[in-house]
């Protein structure tokens, strides 16, 4: 982590203080990050305390995803709001999350992005056609 303060973030905070746990005991700096990915109050509002707070945010790795295994169906009977969570989530999330933060490293003229996505993105479930 050459020495970087990590924000962890997610909806569930015993899962983010799991993450935090493990970095501070190999040394890690990092904090929890309650984030819902699902809405752009909540993406800009937390990535402005951060800018505000440290005057910079060098990197943002964008992993927020979800399935809906559970729920899920064969494309064509699968209902439109589990559709919309998947969206919401695995692609608007991202988006947005890279729309906030992407105006911060502008103005700073330094910063990454990496996102990382499924591999059902490149390879697809053929259980669900």
């Amino acid at each position: 982590m050459e020495g970087a303060l990590v924000f962890v973030g997610g909806r569930n905070i015993a899962n983010i203080n799991r993450v935090v746990n493990m970095i501070k005991e190999i040394n890690g700096n990092a904090e929890p990050l309650i984030l819902d990915v699902t809405k752009s109050e909540n993406i800009e509002g937390e990535f402005y305390k951060i800018f505000d707070k440290y005057g910079r945010i060098d990197i943002l790795v964008n992993n927020a995803g979800g399935s809906a295994r559970e729920k899920s169906r064969k494309l064509v009977e699968q209902e439109i709001d589990i559709i919309n969570m998947l969206l919401d989530s695995n692609l608007k999330g991202t988006i947005m999350c890279c729309k906030f933060v992407a105006k911060y490293m502008i103005e700073k003229k330094c910063g990454k992005i990496i996102n990382i996505g499924s591999t059902t993105g490149i390879q697809g479930n053929d259980r669900n056609v």
